[in-house]
């Protein structure tokens, strides 16, 4: 008891000191708290979340053309399925819409259907849209920046399909930009009309037997059917069954973008108890060096050294103690607000709900490192006897050098007495550089992060595992691929062209997303970590998130199945892949045709000299290459329409025609196709399919682009949240340094006013002490963020598929970044240190 009392006096004496720490442990706590929260309760959130919205285990959906009944068939015959569902939806394989450069497939459903499987829930609703222009988005959507009544047009086929966003929805399948397609609602009428003009497709919904364990039961569940329906050849899409979707994936691509906010909570949190242990070491260091005539005058009534130590880590216990019960309760008023910040990313409400064990965990490691530091710094106590304590532990000799003697020196006077008194105040200064230091770490981290994914996405496309050249054809079926590409390789502004494919095989009843291509030499993005690429045909080059997932090193065989054809590989290297979740691989042509004979590449990358100049060549592909040779129509027959709105009609029915030669040129493997269009027995309109070569032209650096939008939007809430975190805390730390130096030199600042130093001169001692430390601070933060930032950032997205991956720090940003952390500090003392105008010497005299 005598030990509290002891410790609640001191603290008396120093409120300002006692609220900032205060802050810190609080703060620390905080995010310790939700970090172990979201770690320890993330998946049991996810599945808790798909369950209450009742989502599918399985979904397999396809073109209304391609759908086959032993699709059905086979999840109806199924022991495992409990449900099932069959739906008519609207399948268009590859749209682009007017918000973001992204290209997906578009899956939409009608919002008027009644299904058991996942039923509508919207979270917001615009009532005044009409039914026929309404269309709903997933709830990642809003997180863009998308309102409800914006315009929203998909493009498809070269179409636009104007709609107006009458609200959002949360969906456990297809609602982020993870999956290759995005999920859309529409009331009956809009989806009606698009039904009947876009692309009718057939979707099956499927829900597990309770009691099975739905990863695994699900992933094995893909497998069969895939095996026993020949999915991939009879409904595989632009990228080889994207459309099937297993449980065990969803829970995949939800886990690996919640893990985001979950170790940025972690990582701050380690930032602050970091600040905190050397903001308490150093407290109690100089709070010992000031209160030794106390110690001395306790020491000489009877207490001893262990009481004394005791008594001042009692002080600091208190504090933390308090600080991270205020930390525990602030997390629970926190954890909404960071949900909702999870929940843009995965486009799902969770629940997380704070556990007795996760805060006493949080509690207990805020609690020891500030008490440690409290113990560690309080051992120069033992070492003290009362006549040295009582001397203010002044020794008969000392040895301290003249540094910046006032008498000589390029600088003022001024200027080399604050230098000065920053020699002799090096703990404290010590102090307030490392805490500088671990701020402008944390900012210029958040900046690296936001710099890579906002605007600066090079580095980021070369981890994304596949080739983004400056133009991707796919040329149809009928065309031959190889002279098309030759022919394309000699046009003007053409650097190379490669053929490459994208397709999906099974690695231990895993579904990889497999990149092939004719040459790899060629390609300019794909990012080697360890090895060489695939060059014969019994080799293969697996991402590094894949290789750690399946415990293999360069130099080992794995297995792959395709439609229960089984081969050997060995692994030749190790490159960066974020798609499909890091479960990604390369292999060469004749790799893959080890498993399937007749494949072949199906896309030509087309490498520009100006990535400047991709629109116009994708403009002179469309002409030249994806339009057919219709005749010029004759006026004859015409006489009652005017010459514009004739040629304009001629347009929209050559557009129609062309369209149509292109479905069964790509569907149904016709090789030559024609048309007429007659008007009162006269030939008007003909053409033939002759210049028709090409199914689509696209840009794989707008689709890399609009994949990116969403991780921008997030990464631009991270640098904020930590952007304003880091201010405080640096904040603090500024303001107790600059209280506690004006109160420990307050004698020493009324003598200088005696001396005839002004309250400016006294002013600017402070402010080139504290320049001193934010200079020092910065240089050092941002070194540090040099050396270790990509290795944080490893952690951080490992679960993406990026423990190898090297992100770009741009010096000019650190160098912003030190800067801002230099003005902020620097502005903050400098208010701080108009106190020193309260100091007279009268009141020091009379005091």
């Amino acid at each position: 008891m005598i030990l509290l009392h002891l410790a609640k006096a001191s603290l008396a004496k120093k409120k300002g000191m006692a609220a900032t720490l205060l802050f810190l442990s609080a703060l620390s706590t905080l995010f310790l708290n939700l970090g172990l929260t979201m770690s320890g309760q993330m998946q049991e959130a996810c599945t808790s979340s798909i369950e209450r919205l009742q989502g599918p285990d399985f979904f397999a959906a396809s073109d209304a053309a391609k759908y086959d009944a032993s699709f059905e068939s086979f999840l109806r015959e199924d022991a495992r399925i409990q449900w099932i569902e069959k739906e008519d939806i609207i399948y268009l394989e590859i749209t682009k819409n007017n918000h973001n450069s992204s290209r997906a497939g578009a899956i939409i459903f009608n919002m008027d259907h009644a299904r058991q499987i996942e039923p509508v829930t919207l979270l917001r609703q615009d009532p005044s849209i009409p039914d026929s222009e309404a269309i709903y988005l997933p709830e990642v959507m809003e997180a863009e920046g998308i309102t409800t009544g914006a315009e929203y047009i998909l493009t498809y086929k070269n179409t636009d399909y104007a709609y107006r966003v009458a609200g959002f929805f949360e969906t456990s399948c297809m609602g982020t930009t993870g999956y290759t397609f995005m999920k859309y609602y529409m009331p009956r009428e809009a989806f009606t009309v698009l039904y009947e003009t876009a692309g009718a497709g057939k979707a099956l919904s499927a829900r597990l037997a309770d009691g099975l364990d739905k990863a695994s039961v699900s992933r094995e569940l893909k497998k069969d059917f895939l095996e026993a329906t020949d999915y991939y050849n009879k409904a595989g899409s632009l990228y080889g069954g994207a459309a099937c979707i297993s449980y065990d994936g969803m829970l995949d691509n939800m886990l690996s973008l919640i893990s985001i906010p979950m170790m940025l909570m972690i990582s701050i949190a380690f930032v602050i108890c970091a600040i905190s242990f050397i903001t308490v070491f150093f407290k109690v260091k100089e709070e010992i060096g000031d209160s030794l005539p106390e110690i001395g005058s306790l020491q000489a009534m009877g207490y001893t050294t262990r009481q004394i130590i005791l008594s001042k880590t009692a002080e600091f216990s208190l504090i933390g103690t308090a600080g991270g019960v205020l930390g525990i309760l602030g997390s629970r008023a926190a954890l909404p607000a960071v949900t909702n910040y999870g929940e843009g990313m995965i486009g799902i409400r969770l629940r997380y709900t704070p556990t007795p064990g996760g805060c006493l965990i949080s509690l207990l490691v805020t609690l020891i490192l500030i008490t440690l530091a409290a113990v560690t710094a309080s051992f120069k106590i033992r070492k003290l006897t009362p006549v040295a304590a009582l001397r203010k532990g002044l020794q008969t000799f000392c040895y301290d050098r003249n540094f910046f003697p006032l008498g000589k020196g390029r600088s003022g006077v001024v200027s080399r007495l604050a230098l000065k008194n920053s020699i002799a105040d090096y703990r404290r200064n010590t102090a307030t550089i490392t805490a500088i230091a671990m701020g402008t770490f944390a900012v210029s981290l958040s900046a690296v992060l936001y710099a890579n994914f906002g605007y600066d996405t090079s580095a980021v496309a070369k981890m994304a595992g596949i080739e983004v050249a400056n133009v991707q054809v796919t040329p149809l079926p009928h065309t031959d691929i190889l002279s098309l590409q030759t022919q394309l390789g000699q046009l003007p502004g053409v650097r190379k062209t490669n053929l490459s494919a994208i397709y999906m095989a099974a690695i231990e009843e895993e579904d990889i997303f497999w990149v092939i291509t004719g040459d790899f030499s060629k390609t300019e993005q794909l990012t080697l970590t360890e090895g060489s690429f695939p060059q014969y045909g019994n080799e293969v080059t697996l991402s590094s998130g894949l290789m750690r997932k399946l415990g293999k090193e360069t130099g080992d065989t794995v297995s792959v199945t395709l439609d229960g054809i089984t081969k050997d590989y060995l692994i030749t290297g190790v490159f960066i892949g974020t798609n499909n979740n890091g479960k990604e691989g390369l292999m060469s042509l004749e790799g893959m045709k080890r498993l399937d004979p007749y494949f072949r590449l199906s896309n030509i990358d087309i490498y520009l000299e100006e990535d400047s100049m991709r629109q116009d060549f994708i403009d002179m592909l469309t002409s030249d290459y994806g339009v057919s040779s219709a005749d010029t129509p004759p006026s004859s027959g015409k006489d009652s329409l005017s010459p514009e709105k004739e040629e304009a009609d001629y347009a929209a029915a050559r557009r129609r025609a062309e369209e149509k030669i292109r479905e069964m040129l790509d569907q149904y493997g016709v090789s030559d196709a024609a048309y007429a269009v007659m008007l009162r027995g006269e030939l008007i309109l003909s053409g033939s399919s002759a210049g028709i070569r090409i199914k689509e032209v696209s840009s794989m650096q707008e689709y890399l682009d609009g994949q990116l939008a969403s991780y921008a939007a997030t990464m631009t809430g991270m640098m904020a949240m930590v952007l304003t975190v880091m201010l405080l805390v640096m904040g603090a730390i500024v303001s107790i340094t600059v209280s506690a130096l004006i109160r420990r030199q307050k004698t020493s600042f009324g003598i200088y006013k005696a001396l005839g130093y002004t309250t400016r001169d006294l002013i600017r001692i402070v402010r080139l002490n504290m320049a001193v430390n934010a200079a020092a601070g910065s240089l050092i933060g941002i070194l540090l963020c040099r050396l270790f930032a990509n290795s944080l950032l490893r952690l951080l997205f490992q679960n993406m598929g990026l423990d190898l991956a090297r992100f770009h720090i741009n010096p000019y940003l650190l160098g912003s970044s030190a800067l801002f952390t230099f003005l902020y500090v620097w502005l903050l003392s400098s208010w701080k240190a108009r106190r020193v105008k309260g100091i007279s010497v009268y009141d020091l005299l009379t005091e």
